[in-house]
């Protein structure tokens, strides 16, 4: 079974990842694990005053922040994984799209857990991927 573990570098994300380290077991073998950040655009002024090379090691950082702590959890499970980050201004369509084109089975990710009222504002990234992916979602909360 492919999962795609979605990662943004939250204790939220690292509780998931500490989950399916856990319960790896209870998915079919070999279990194989995409780590996959979506990370925020910069708005596009920025990208262009910090330039080409600035704004790739911008990225770049920004994505090992967010596997670091999924990363070692993962390791000192003995489970390997490929990791994968994309940029954009939309994370839930960038999960939902790497799911399909990585081949994945399952997408699982945590949930912050905002109360009612920041989450009607806000929206929540979890309910727009369910309502957008055609692979299964687990929402680890």
């Amino acid at each position: 079974m492919k999962i795609l573990l979605a990662v943004d570098g939250s204790k939220s994300s690292t509780q998931t990842a500490s989950w399916i380290a856990k319960h790896s077991a209870l998915f079919a073998a070999p279990v194989e694990i995409v780590l996959f950040h979506a990370g925020q655009r910069l708005m596009r002024t920025v990208e262009i005053r910090l330039g080409r090379s600035e704004t790739a090691s911008y990225y770049a950082s920004m994505s090992k922040y967010a596997f670091a702590a999924a990363r070692r959890v993962l390791k000192r499970a003995g489970i390997a994984f490929d990791e994968s980050f994309e940029v954009g201004s939309d994370a839930a369509e960038l999960i939902a799209r790497a799911a399909v084109r990585k081949r994945c089975d399952l997408v699982l990710m945590g949930s912050r857990g905002h109360g009612p009222i920041r989450q009607a504002l806000l929206g929540s990234i979890a309910a727009k991927v369910i309502a957008r992916s055609t692979a299964p979602v687990l929402v680890a909360r």
